[in-house]
Formats: C-alpha cells, sequence, structure tokens
C-alpha cells in the first residue's frame, strides 16, 4: 500500500505537515515536507505528495512539489521513485521533454504508473515557444529504455485515418 496523509501534533508545523507511506504489513515513511528532495539542489525540501503508485514488488514512484531557493513555478514539481531500490528523482517541472519541439519543458505532472518491469509512464503538460493550448498535453514513458513520447495532444491518433489527431489525453 502507499498513501500520502496530513499530520497533527504538537511536533508537526507548516513546514512538515504531510508524509508519504508506503510498503507491506505496517507501511514506512518514505518522505516527508521539510526532507531534503533527492536529485535536486542544496536547500531544495519536498513540500506536498500526490499521486502514489506502486509495482506488485513494492516499487514506488510519486508526484511532489518542492520549494527552495531555486524553485519557482516552472521547477516545483516532479515524479520521484525507488525503480533502482534508493528514493532518486526520476523527472522534474523544467526537464526538456523527449519527443516534443525544441525548448519545450514539463511543467507539471500527473499520476504516475509503474509496471513490474519498474518503468514509468505519467501524463504531463509542457511549456515552451511552440506550446499551444492544443498541444500542451503528452503521455511519456521509459518503457523503451530511456523516456520517450508515446502520445500527444494534436498528434496523428494511431490506427485512425489521415487528420485524425488526439485533442485530450486520459492519462497512462
Amino acid at each position: 500500500v502507499a498513501y500520502f496523509a496530513n499530520l497533527a501534533g504538537s511536533a508537526v508545523g507548516a513546514s512538515n505537515n504531510v508524509g508519504l507511506w508506503a510498503g507491506s504489513g505496517a507501511p514506512t515513511l518514505i518522505a516527508r515536507a521539510g526532507d531534503a528532495a533527492p536529485g535536486t539542489p542544496a536547500l531544495t525540501v519536498y513540500t506536498f505528495f500526490e499521486n502514489p503508485a506502486l509495482n506488485d514488488s513494492g516499487k514506488l514512484a510519486f508526484t511532489a512539489y518542492v520549494s527552495g531557493p531555486t524553485v519557482d513555478g516552472l521547477n516545483n514539481s516532479g515524479i520521484w521513485a525507488t525503480t533502482s531500490g534508493a528514493l532518486a528523482l526520476f523527472i522534474r517541472a523544467g526537464d526538456a521533454a523527449p519527443g516534443a519541439e525544441a525548448n519545450s519543458n514539463f511543467v507539471f505532472f500527473f499520476q504516475p504508473c509503474i509496471n513490474n518491469a519498474n518503468q514509468i509512464a505519467f501524463e504531463a503538460l509542457l511549456t515552451g515557444p511552440s506550446i499551444t493550448p492544443t498541444n500542451t498535453t503528452g503521455i511519456w514513458s521509459s518503457g523503451s529504455g530511456s523516456l520517450a513520447l508515446v502520445a500527444r495532444t494534436e498528434s496523428h491518433a494511431p490506427g485512425t485515418p489521415v487528420g485524425v489527431t488526439f485533442a485530450d489525453l486520459g492519462g497512462p
């Protein structure tokens, strides 16, 4: 099981009032608001967690928000995972979006999925000079061995006639 929860009590403040737990039997604390966020610059800490996903072997992927001196509205979220054992950053807002136009970056992540081969898929929003309201959403997967675009709004919908495109995507 994996879940995030808000906390209360005398040892809880506004900067450490949410955590993420996972495991079988008695879940263990994976991360808590105020903890250093792996893979980010010094003084970058978690502020909130969402969308935990587990595979059958207990590997975890989740979205989280961060704050810190180098964090702004374009790089304040990411996906962290335990696919290699230790908790590590998988992808972060502000990173380049593979398969998208030059200078297109991730800006927001929806719920990640993780399969039993520890491959992660997710839906994300993009920002950049070529991004419009009709092509801002895509689905990416690490299933090929590296992160790759699977589908994107305004792109051809496979198996359909020429000119038929995805208008909206519903997540992996």
